[in-house]
């Protein structure tokens, strides 16, 4: 069972607290107090898994393990960098700015 200290518990209602943390929190408290993670997901309006998941992020990490997500797969972006220049250059003060969508899309190096 976890023991979770007076303080951290007020932590958890300051306003200026992430949604998602308060939220992570509240399985933290509920799963505490010896509650399983399917009254708790039904309470919280989430999944088991997702109580699950924070339950355990939180046995091995502690606070850190709920402060923030864990990275996510997937490709890198690539696309970005191709064009990033290029847009800094078309909407910087002091060049000739476009103010039609049309031309930016068909101008010359950007394939649509």
């Amino acid at each position: 069972m976890t023991t979770i200290s007076p303080s951290w518990r007020t932590e958890t209602r300051c306003c200026c607290t992430p949604a998602r943390l308060v939220l992570r929190a509240k399985m933290i408290l509920a799963a505490a107090q010896g509650r399983e993670n399917k009254d708790i997901a039904m309470e919280l309006g989430c999944t088991r898994r997702t109580v699950g998941t924070w339950r355990n992020r939180f046995a091995e990490k502690r606070m850190v393990g709920i402060e923030a997500d864990a990275p996510r797969g997937g490709r890198t972006a690539t696309q970005r960098a191709k064009y990033e220049a290029e847009i800094i250059r078309m909407t910087t003060p002091g060049i000739e700015i476009y103010s039609s969508v049309r031309f930016f899309n068909h101008s010359p190096g950007r394939s649509n």
